[in-house]
């Protein structure tokens, strides 16, 4: 059997091949969603922790480990390669495509929260737009509790509870996804009137770019957490053909 981690488009796309291919599988996420598997998957849902983790793969007598978990997971996929390197297990990272970085002197990189916060501040504390999650909340809590912060979070109980629990005013939460156009999203932050965005280095997939163009075009400057470094992952593919490949040689088709 094989264990996918996923609650991302990569793990959909991860499910969808397995699916097709008539794989048994288990398909693990973290928060309670929309189960994407059908006939030949298992959802899971939970964090584990390296013991559950380990348990979960000797019981389900797990061939292949596919990591399409969302790149700022850190914690998880650390999980992930602890667990498949002792118990020798194959592991695959299914990685988004990367992105050229966008050379625009209204796009900021920054390490992480702490140092987008600092430069905010630098630059006169402006209304922020966060579009890095309800789990960024708590990390921006410095600067949401004295500026006006607006959020936008999935529109999932958990997320606005989760929300709640921070006591984040609920009057400044978007729910749902980001546009995949342009010009509407750029027409949100100008009717909102954001001084400043705030997001993540997370590709195609989180509208990285649809975020910077829209940013860019209002005349708004945003900032963009750094994607954090990675496992040192034996075999890493950026699309279902080449997993179809590693599943091949592996013996799992």
């Amino acid at each position: 059997m094989i264990l996918v981690f996923g609650g991302t488009t990569e793990g959909k796309q991860v499910a969808a091949l397995l699916e097709e291919l008539q794989r048994t599988y288990l398909y693990s996420t973290k928060a309670s969603t929309k189960s994407v598997v059908k006939n030949t998957g298992v959802q899971v849902q939970g964090a584990l922790d390296e013991h559950q983790m380990t348990n979960l793969c000797q019981d389900k007598n797990i061939r292949l480990i596919i990591d399409a978990a969302h790149p700022f997971a850190v914690v998880l996929h650390k999980t992930i390669f602890n667990v498949s390197c002792a118990l020798n297990t194959p592991l695959a990272r299914f990685e988004r495509k990367e992105e050229a970085r966008m050379a625009h002197p209204l796009v900021h990189y920054v390490a992480g929260y702490d140092e987008a916060i600092a430069a905010l501040r630098r630059i006169g504390s402006p209304t922020l737009l966060a579009l890095s999650g309800v789990q960024s909340i708590p990390y921006l809590s410095g600067y949401w509790k004295k500026t006006v912060t607006w959020s936008r979070i999935l529109d999932r109980a958990g997320s606005v509870a989760l929300a709640a629990h921070h006591q984040f005013p609920a009057e400044r939460l978007i729910l749902g996804y980001p546009s995949a156009h342009v010009e509407e999203e750029e027409a949100l932050y100008r009717r909102l009137k954001i001084g400043a965005v705030l997001t993540k280095e997370s590709g195609n997939s989180g509208g990285l770019m649809v975020k910077m163009k829209a940013a860019t075009s209002a005349g708004i400057p945003i900032f963009v957490i750094k994607k954090p470094k990675l496992p040192a992952y034996d075999l890493v593919v950026n699309d279902t053909g080449e997993l179809r490949q590693v599943l091949s040689k592996m013996g799992c088709l």
